[in-house]
């Protein structure tokens, strides 16, 4: 009575070991499958930053969603970013070479006489951080203009 009590544990206890990683290894494979921050990691850190004495914009675009912040005591908005616009932004970060950022000069000077915000960009990859010197707000460098119009397209979504 007593092997007939063990056998029927243990067979008890082997199949429910096995039917437990059975579970876990099949929402694991719905996990990576279905997760958009898988797609995400690839996408390095955006930061648009834009300031003025009455003006406050922050963008940050971080593991697969935007956040927006408006005011400098405020809460940021926040949203998932869409898998179209991942990939858009993953294509314009991609034919940037980002040792150039730091380097790129700014089209024109407004932001020296409260003509424009004072704004930049930084892009975190690995790590690393890469940003542009001071620009004007809505006059970007032509080397980044595509990637800033894209990312304030998008957050205007968000507000």
């Amino acid at each position: 009575m007593k092997i007939m009590k063990a056998v029927t544990l243990f067979i008890t206890s082997v199949v429910f070991f096995l039917g437990c990683n059975c579970k876990k290894a099949t929402s694991m494979t719905n996990y990576t499958i279905n997760d958009p921050m898988t797609n995400s990691q690839e996408l390095p850190i955006l930061i648009y930053d834009s300031h003025t004495r009455g003006f406050y914009k922050l963008i940050t675009i971080e593991k697969g969603k935007i956040s927006v912040l408006t005011t400098r005591e405020g809460q940021p908005i926040t949203k998932v970013l869409s898998a179209s616009e991942l990939e858009e932004l993953k294509s314009l970060v991609t034919k940037l070479d980002l040792n150039k950022i730091p380097t790129l000069e700014a089209p024109t000077e407004k932001r020296f006489y409260d003509g424009a915000p004072i704004t930049n960009l930084e892009v975190i990859k690995a790590n690393q951080s890469y940003k542009t010197t001071d620009f004007d707000g809505g006059f970007p460098p032509a080397y980044i203009e595509e990637l800033v119009n894209k990312i304030l397209e998008i957050a205007d979504k968000v507000e």
